[in-house]
């Protein structure tokens, strides 16, 4: 089998590197044949129009057609279609809402969500990342074969608990998000100023703000594992809103995967990964944040217990190696 994959990025972009990337060694080893672009390569209009003709040009040499967050052009649409090229969506957000919170699904003057739309009706089989996304999906009526695949990560299965000398508390994500660590500023700073933790921060940059008072560890694959031996109790804060639900949580299954304890605002995925008090802590006003990161803190048995329900729960649901068999599964069941 052939696939042609189309992806938001390279490996340097997150979503890309675990939605699809991560994958290809084992595909190739099972016979299946690659062949990836991205669409941050694309530059100028001549050197687009080039690489989307050799874009089309392989989906046309393939048995299957990969396409991540699906956003590209009508008419390269239009060919797949006429050309009867089977194809595959995947995306991990809810792409259909904007930066304001404007669902493109409802509007009949959205050309984007039009198009959306009419790329997702026409796909032999749309994949994604949580159940919220699966239930938009039907309940627009877009689509009828929807299949969940959680996001995926490396476990180390001789992984084990053990206790760090200082319990710091700690966020990962791209500089774009820490918006998100900002909204509860105020109560960290408070966990710090008593002087039992510290709050490690791993991102790209960091504001000056943020910088006076917190560890900064700037994002790289080595600096990421770093992080996540230095800390204790892994932040998921996220405020209500339409695109936040539609988001898959790899933060918090990083956090669990490496057997770090979570505190996670109760909205969208959280829900589905998290068992409140069993696998994580569910904060649901910004009240409580102060109080149950506290009480983590304080309590080494319960952090430990939660650790371990939440690895195995990982180890079961976002395997990468199991994923990357079911993901094949999927490609075979798709008719040729």
């Amino acid at each position: 089998m052939r696939i042609t994959f189309l992806l938001k990025g390279t490996k340097e972009v997150g979503s890309s590197r675990i939605r699809a990337i991560q994958f290809f060694p084992l595909f190739e080893s099972e016979g299946i044949e690659v062949k990836c672009y991205s669409r941050n390569s694309l530059s100028n209009f001549f050197s687009n129009f080039f690489y989307w003709l050799k874009f089309l040009f392989s989906c046309f040499r393939s048995d299957l057609t990969f396409i991540q967050k699906p956003i590209l052009p009508f008419w390269i649409f239009n060919l797949l279609i006429f050309f009867k090229c089977k194809y595959i969506v995947d995306f991990d957000d809810a792409i259909w809402i904007d930066a304001k919170h404007k669902n493109h699904f409802n509007s009949l003057y959205s050309s984007y969500g039009l198009r959306l739309k009419k790329i997702i009706k026409k796909a032999s089989l749309v994949i994604v990342g949580s159940e919220y996304l699966k239930d938009e999906i039907y309940e627009n009526d877009l689509n009828s074969n929807v299949k969940v695949l959680r996001p995926s990560i490396q476990i180390n299965l001789s992984k084990h608990i053990f206790e760090k000398k200082k319990v710091n508390i700690g966020w990962i994500g791209h500089s774009t998000n820490l918006h998100e660590i900002q909204d509860i500023s105020n109560c960290l700073k408070r966990i710090v100023q008593k002087g039992s933790v510290e709050l490690v921060i791993c991102t790209d940059k960091i504001p000056e703000d943020l910088n006076k008072w917190v560890k900064f560890i700037p994002w790289s694959e080595k600096n990421e594992t770093l992080f996540f031996e230095t800390c204790g109790i892994g932040l998921m804060p996220l405020k209500d809103n339409l695109r936040t639900r539609g988001r898959c949580g790899y933060k918090c299954i990083q956090y669990m995967a490496n057997m770090i304890p979570v505190v996670a605002s109760d909205v969208g995925v959280a829900k589905e990964l998290i068992d409140h008090d069993a696998s994580g802590v569910l904060i649901r006003n910004n009240h409580e944040w102060e109080r149950e990161i506290e009480r983590l803190i304080n309590d080494p048995k319960k952090r430990q217990y939660i650790a371990q329900n939440a690895f195995d729960f990982i180890r079961l649901n976002c395997d990468r190696e199991i994923n990357a068999i079911e993901l094949l599964r999927l490609f075979y069941s798709v008719d040729i």
